[in-house]
């Protein structure tokens, strides 16, 4: 069976009646559960492991769906960050920042935000491929405006809350990406690797000690040769032993612990201790810092309680730039902090012979130039864990550089707290992995040095003495600080003829001059009055159309003569083959006027032309007037587009509110002028350039310009954040947020690296929010996913050559199959080894099992319907997959309300597989073949169609193609669906259910024990056999489904004797295995019976299909179907049963043994 081409219906059908959007508005917006989606980034094609993480989303999805609840699911996307930059990066040919920079910033933003559309088509497809209801046609994005308003305003609260600050501090820096990374960023992407590492002399020099010998050097030992050009002290434990060492006429100084690394020929003199050897000077052993670090303080040995003689020599080399404790200690000493490497990973020109050398690459340069000084004592390969870029896999290093930081360290307590909180799948994750990383909290290194993110909001003001900074949270917020000088009324012309007519009339000069209409005129006269009334104006500017100039001179008149000057930046827009047309064609063409900002007819202005040119405009007024009073007389497009600009609204905003913003003709409104990023296609954008050109006044010194700091903000912050700016908080929907309408969420599930990075910016952004008064986690529930790994365990990349497609895999064995392995193959946080076999398996074991169950009632009872409540059960057997169908949907409801998604998932599987399939639909087959009646069998069919149609409902959030293929099918509608279906759980059972339930349990294992025997005596169980001994307590109604089940004639409660009989003594059970004549003629027409039907199955055919069937026997058996022809004729399905030569088309030949050298062969072929 292909499971694919019946997905890809189902999916049809879902579009058709639009299935997930109903599924949600089919619940009470009062009973929610909230679930949030971590956004993916669709500039790199999904993988597998996509599947296993938005399998688990869509499962609890759907479940609480059926459950009765509203389960709204936004899809969001991951559009900033190194990982997009560093692709345009490839793409472009550049190595460098500097490239960028000469390439331009707003040109390669740009194109980063291309880029992460790439593969949204892809994505969008495997979404709907494997059953992932999300709604897509919404999504929040980090990139869009608004998003990023949010942003600005969570960091403002952080800085006056004291989280935000800055400092200069050492942290994990990416040479290759320019920039620093988070500690949590930092343990993505740690790898074991073998680096070189040595033994320095540090010789000791001015020694008037009688315990330190003249020529004495301290033993260094260090993993990283690259900083040895910046070591400005040493360190050691004042409390560590330290031996002073003789070996081969020179004398050292080690940690007493350590003296092994000597190896065996030296010659111990003392011990003294760390104390005594603090204020001792050395020769460091590179003369790149001399000149700088003239200073006492220099090539010292200092006391450091960082110290430990695990490893190494016990002293500990300092590099203040390279490292945090090296840093510490500089600092607390007065040491200067000198770099010797650049930004770019380069060594600068303090390092002699070396300069543009890559550091981290030169350790050999290093090592030759120690053993040339003869400073090497020696050298050991070292292998330990390094960090690496998560998002380029270079090494890191250690970079001592201004940075900006959240205060984690003080939410520590916070953040423990909130995390007790939640619900954790595993559970060892709490206190595990995730706990003891809150135990441990670091602060947030949150700036970056790059160009494609969300943009810190901090300015400082550039004058030297002065410290002030400013955090705008808001475009409200930057208004204040832009706030123009002067105050503005747009005014638009009076009514001409062009309005009443609906033409366009843009040209100039004017191809048609139009006057104001006497009405229009009377208009702007009461527009003169009231603009007199409010203080009147100091000066008027006008488009040089006649319309305007004609407004404005009556405003002019009105006002006492005031001044008019004409500039063409006010114009009306320019509307190119469309001049004197009707404005119908603005309709018709462009039904989304968002499309008006990048495209015009020919020979038009675009609407972000017209606005360049407004608010160039009005930014030389700003320049030129300080204090004044000013009218600006235009037309529609001009002045709402201006209007745009100068309060900050985005494309889609003003197209909301368009009908509001634009003036009617003779009306006017008062405007402030403030200054925001407006990008080339004239929407608002935070990105950089253009947030970068947002320059004030500085308020503390009157005399500096505040500019911005040019740092991003971590990309996770985004993600981490998108609880509030998805929803735009608190500038929208700031109710439901503080109501728990769509916070916090209830449900999230990722992979198990997240709990380094979106666990945990979710929770550490949600803490700073909330702080001090936190009441909440962000998430109630998280179900944290093994990583997907190949078959022996190696990580999955397309170097190895080991991808999976998603969708290959679909298509072969369809994407329920795939699901289904997920939620089985073991508890989702372990590691998955996949293999395909495992997948074929899923299918087969469930997914087959369950549809087969179904064609086999529907092969039937092909025109049968469903039972709109519980039918009737006359028989034992109804009775009991009736109970046990309540009893599991009970129990898997019970696994997902714990997020035990493996265990509800086993629970069913073990349902289908030996329940419903190898139990129920095996012994109700009699009943369905050879029924007593029609009427039998429609109550057997309304049975097991009602458990079929239940058992679909708890499939449905597991493997929601097949459950809807059969639910549909039972109901026999297209225009319904099964995921809007609610489980019907019993909680309750009787007595009577529980006795029904046992005896069927203790029945199947009888039948197990006897088939036992069977197997044990190589008698097969189609052979029947006599007879079968049960314990005496076992009622009729039972034992007849074992005689059936084991293929015996009759069923005895007196144990036997004699040697035919054989006993399963664990279960008291018998079996006698005697096979006379008449047994074994009986077995053989049933293999026959057997045989044949699986020759009609090879041809294709149905249950009701007629076929004819030939056979031919040897002579010495010729009456061997004397008495049974009939039988097999009516068993199979048979018009014909004739012996004889076939000549049948299309025919399927089988043989089955008569005796032991002996065939019959049967040809068989449809009827004609």
């Amino acid at each position: 069976m292909e499971f694919a081409p019946l997905e890809e219906q189902v999916i049809k059908r879902w579009r058709a009646i639009k299935a997930f959007e109903k599924s949600v508005l089919l619940r009470p917006k009062n009973k929610r559960f909230v679930f949030y989606e971590g956004p993916p980034t669709a500039n790199g094609m999904p993988g597998l492991h996509h599947i296993l993480a938005r399998s688990f989303k869509d499962v609890m999805c759907r479940y609480k769906t059926m459950r009765g609840y509203r389960v709204e699911r936004r899809a969001g996307w991951d559009t900033h960050g190194l990982p997009v930059e560093i692709q345009v990066e490839k793409e472009l040919g550049f190595k460098n920042k500097k490239d960028i920079e000469e390439y331009g910033i707003a040109k390669f933003n740009q194109r980063c935000r291309d880029s992460v559309w790439r593969y949204r088509q892809e994505w969008e497809h495997l979404t709907e491929r494997m059953g992932y209801w999300v709604d897509v046609s919404d999504p929040y994005t980090t990139y869009d405006p608004l998003y990023m308003e949010s942003l600005f305003w969570v960091l403002s609260q952080a800085f006056k809350k004291d989280i935000l600050y800055e400092g200069y501090r050492v942290s994990p820096f990416c040479t290759r990406c320019g920039t620093s990374l988070s500690s949590h960023e930092v343990a993505q992407g740690y790898e074991d690797v073998v680096d070189q590492s040595v033994f320095v002399r540090f010789r000791v020099h001015n020694t008037q000690s009688d315990t330190i010998p003249e020529g004495t050097s301290i033993l260094v030992w260090t993993t990283t040769p690259w900083t040895l050009p910046a070591n400005i002290a040493l360190a050691v434990g004042e409390k560590i032993p330290y031996a002073v060492v003789e070996q081969e006429n020179e004398h050292f100084i080690i940690a007493e612990e350590q003296v092994s690394v000597l190896g065996d020929s030296f010659k111990k003199i003392r011990t003294i201790s760390g104390k005594d050897l603090v204020g001792l000077r050395y020769d460091p052993p590179f003369d790149a810092l001399r000149e700088h670090s003239d200073t006492d303080e220099a090539f010292c040995v200092y006391g450091a309680d960082f110290v430990t003689t695990g490893e190494g020599t016990g002293v500990v080399h300092i590099a203040p730039p390279y490292g945090d404790d090296d840093y510490q200690l500089a600092l607390k000493h007065g040491l200067p902090v000198v770099h010797t490497v650049n930004l770019d990973g380069a060594f600068n020109n303090l390092v002699k012979g070396w300069k543009g050398k890559n550091a981290k690459e030169s350790d050999s340069l290093i090592i030759d130039a120690l053993k040339k000084r003869s400073l090497l004592y020696k050298k050991e390969r070292y292998k330990h864990s390094y960090p690496f870029c998560w998002r380029c896999s270079l090494p890191l290093i250690y970079y001592a550089r201004h940075s900006w930081f959240l205060r984690m360290s003080a939410l520590k307590d916070d953040l423990i707290e909130a995390n007790n909180a939640i619900n954790w799948v595993p559970q060892h994750i709490k206190n595990g992995r995730f706990g003891e990383w809150l135990v441990d909290v670091k602060d947030w290194a949150l700036s970056r040095s790059r160009y494609w993110g969300t943009p810190l909001p901090i300015w400082r003001c550039d004058a030297q003495e002065c410290d002030a900074l400013s955090v705008l949270g808001s475009r409200k917020d930057i208004a204040e600080a832009t706030k123009g000088r002067n105050s503005y009324i747009l005014v638009r012309h009076g009514e001409t003829a062009k309005n009443s007519k609906g033409l366009f009339a843009g040209d100039y000069p004017e191809s048609v001059e139009y006057d104001l209409l006497p009405r229009g005129s009377k208009v702007v006269q009461k527009t003169a009055e009231d603009i007199q009334k409010k203080g009147g104006i100091d000066i008027i500017f006008t488009s040089p159309f006649l319309r305007t100039r004609q407004t404005a001179d009556i405003i002019s008149k009105q006002l006492g003569g005031v001044e008019v000057i004409v500039d063409k930046r006010l114009a009306e827009t320019r509307h190119g083959v469309w001049e004197g047309k009707s404005v119908r064609l603005l309709d018709e063409e462009y039904p989304d006027l968002r499309k008006m900002f990048v495209d015009a007819p020919k020979g038009a202005e675009t609407f972000t032309q017209v606005q360049k040119r407004v608010v160039r405009f009005i930014q030389d007024l700003e320049k030129k007037y300080s204090g004044k009073k000013i009218a600006l007389v235009s037309h529609g497009d001009p002045l709402f587009l201006l209007e745009k600009a100068i309060q900050g609204w985005t494309v889609d905003e003003t197209i909301t509110r368009l009908d509001a913003l634009k003036l009617s003709p003779g009306a006017y409104k008062v405007c402030s002028y403030a200054q925001f990023p407006i990008n080339d296609k004239g929407d608002l954008d935070f990105h950089r350039p253009y947030i970068d050109d947002i320059t004030f006044s500085c308020k503390k010194c009157d005399t500096g310009v505040m500019r911005r700091e040019p740092y991003l903000a971590d990309v996770w912050f985004d993600s981490g954040a998108m609880p509030y700016a998805s929803t735009h908080y608190p500038f929208q929907r700031k109710q439901q947020i503080e109501k728990g309408e769509v916070f916090p969420a209830d449900y999230i599930s990722e992979a198990v690296d997240q709990t380094r990075g979106w666990f945990y910016t979710l929770l550490a952004v949600s803490t700073m929010v909330q702080s001090p008064n936190v009441t909440t986690p962000p998430f109630r529930n998280g179900i944290s996913l093994g990583h997907v790994l190949d078959s022996k365990g190696k990580k999955m990349s397309k170097s190895k050559g080991n991808i999976v497609d998603p969708i290959l895999l679909a298509d072969k064995y369809g994407m329920d199959a795939v699901r289904w392995y997920f939620f089985t193959v073991n508890n989702p946080g372990d590691v998955k080894r996949f293999t395909e076999k495992d997948v074929a398996q899923a299918q087969r074991t469930s997914i087959a099992l369950f549809y087969n169950s179904f064609l086999f009632v529907r092969t039937y009872a092909p025109n049968e319907t469903v039972p709109s409540r519980a039918p009737r059960a006359d028989s034992v057997l109804e009775r009991w997959i009736l109970i046990r169908l309540g009893e599991v949907a009970l129990s898997v409801a019970t696994f997902l309300d714990e997020y035990d998604v493996m265990n509800a998932a086993r629970t069913l599987e073990d349902f289908i597989v030996n329940d419903l399939s190898r139990w129920y639909i095996r012994r109700s087959r009699n009943a369905f073949q050879r029924p007593s009646s029609s009427q039998e069998l429609r109550k057997r069919a309304r049975v097991a169609l009602w458990v079929l149609s239940e058992t679909a409902q708890l499939l449905a959030p597991f493997t929601p193609f097949i459950a809807e293929e059969v639910w549909q099918s039972i109901h026999n509608t297209q225009k319904q669906s099964v995921h809007w279906e609610e489980w019907k759980i019993r909680k309750e059972m009787t007595k009577q259910d529980k006795t029904i339930l046992s005896s069927m349990h203790s029945i199947r294992l009888y039948a197990q024990a006897v088939l036992r025997v069977r197997a044990e005596h190589k008698i097969r169980v189609r052979q029947p056999l006599s007879a079968v001994i049960l314990p005496r307590h076992v009622s009729s109604a039972f034992s007849n489904l074992l005689r059936e089940e084991v293929n015996v004639e009759s069923i005895v409660k007196e144990k036997y004797h004699n040697g035919s009989w054989k006993y399963d003594e664990e279960h008291d059970v018998g079996l006698d295995i005697r096979l006379t004549p008449e047994l074994k003629h009986e077995g053989m027409i049933r293999e026959c019976i057997r045989r044949i039907q699986e020759a009609r199955k090879t041809l294709g055919l149905h249950a009701s299909d007629d076929i004819a069937i030939y056979y031919r026997v040897p002579q010495q058996v010729a009456d061997i179907f004397d008495g049974d022809k009939e039988r097999i004729a009516s068993e199979t399905g048979a018009r014909t049963l004739e012996e004889g030569v076939s000549h049948l088309h299309n025919e399927v030949k089988v043989e089955v043994p008569v005796n032991d050298k002996d065939v019959v062969m049967f040809s068989i072929a449809p009827f004609v």
